[in-house]
């Protein structure tokens, strides 16, 4: 207000002559002027707060897995009308909801049809909450069978679980991993061990590599098994582990799949030590599955069992 009075009282102390009218306008011009500078410096914030109830949101994910259909401990068909109830019990009682089925993804509430091949509870709740972010809580209703997902569970918002299917838990047989040398020599049989967790039936290993299967039958109950296979060509071969087992719940983990490299020339061990110990043995072991080993002993005070002037040099070879 001072800064506006002073705009006008000046123009009235301009030593110029100017009609009286003039001396309003350009008065008014000049005080509007400096409001509006003021105005600026100021900056004004208009706020306005709006505020709206809505009914909280709850997501309901439904497992659509083949195990937890095991043994028609329920059908899909009762399990959606069930689900439908429940939903409209919610709605009734004040909440929104949204039906998922999942198996390894969300799928939309008319895709429960008990066929998935997998259970990706975790990956499949985060895809809920993006799907609604704004979501209160989650009910999950699955049979709760292990799967080979790493995910970790979400937090943001509680998830409360409803258990189903039959009332024993089903076996699920699993390829829990693979031991495998990360490279053979040419001409060098593959040996591998396969870890298996939940046979209890007798069951089929089937082995793919290179355009060729094999199979091999493994008794109930077995948790490693070793197998033998044939000399593969100079080259990176990848192999395709797939476990075959009567009416498994879950087969999605009952494969894998690594990598194996034949190296043109087996490599010689020169392994120099005292005496043979348990832990001599043990290298010795380990190293004869990747190639040949000479053991260079220490005879006291003669000298050793091989004469290190006798050895031929081959950039192949390693001396421990």
């Amino acid at each position: 207000m001072v800064g506006i009075a002073l705009a006008i009282w000046s123009y009235y102390r301009l030593p110029v002559r100017v009609p009286k009218g003039w001396l309003y306008i350009l008065g008014t011009l000049r005080a509007a002027g400096v409001w509006a500078i003021l105005f600026l410096l100021g900056e004004p914030i208009l706020t306005q707060y709006l505020q709206r109830e809505e009914r909280p949101l709850v997501i309901l994910l439904a497992d659509n897995s083949k195990s937890a259909f095991w043994k028609s401990a329920v059908s899909p068909q009762a399990f959606s009308q069930e689900l439908g109830e429940l939903r409209r019990s919610m709605e009734a009682k004040g909440f929104n909801t949204a039906l998922y089925a999942f198996d390894s993804e969300i799928r939309p509430a008319d895709s429960l049809t008990g066929q998935g091949r997998s259970s990706q509870i975790s990956s499949s709740l985060h895809q809920a909450l993006e799907a609604h972010p704004h979501a209160a809580a989650v009910v999950l209703f699955s049979d709760g069978q292990e799967n080979s997902e790493v995910a970790p569970l979400p937090t943001e918002v509680p998830v409360w679980t409803v258990g189903i299917g039959s009332e024993v838990p089903t076996a699920d047989a699993a390829l829990e991993g693979i031991d495998l040398p990360p490279w053979v020599s040419e001409k060098q049989p593959i040996l591998l061990k396969v870890h298996i967790r939940g046979l209890t039936v007798d069951g089929t290993l089937i082995v793919r590599s290179a355009g060729v299967e094999q199979r091999f039958t493994v008794p109930a109950q077995t948790q490693r098994y070793s197998v033998s296979l044939p000399p593969l060509p100079v080259g990176y071969h990848a192999l395709r582990l797939f476990l075959e087992v009567p009416n498994d719940p879950n087969p999605s983990n009952n494969q894998r799949a690594t990598l194996v490299e034949v190296r043109p020339e087996r490599i010689t061990f020169f392994l120099w030590a005292g005496e043979i110990t348990p832990d001599v043995a043990f290298l010795r072991g380990r190293l004869e599955q990747l190639g040949t080993v000479r053991l260079i002993l220490a005879r006291k005070p003669s000298g050793y069992t091989l004469m290190p002037d006798t050895l031929r040099p081959n950039p192949q070879d390693v001396h421990i």
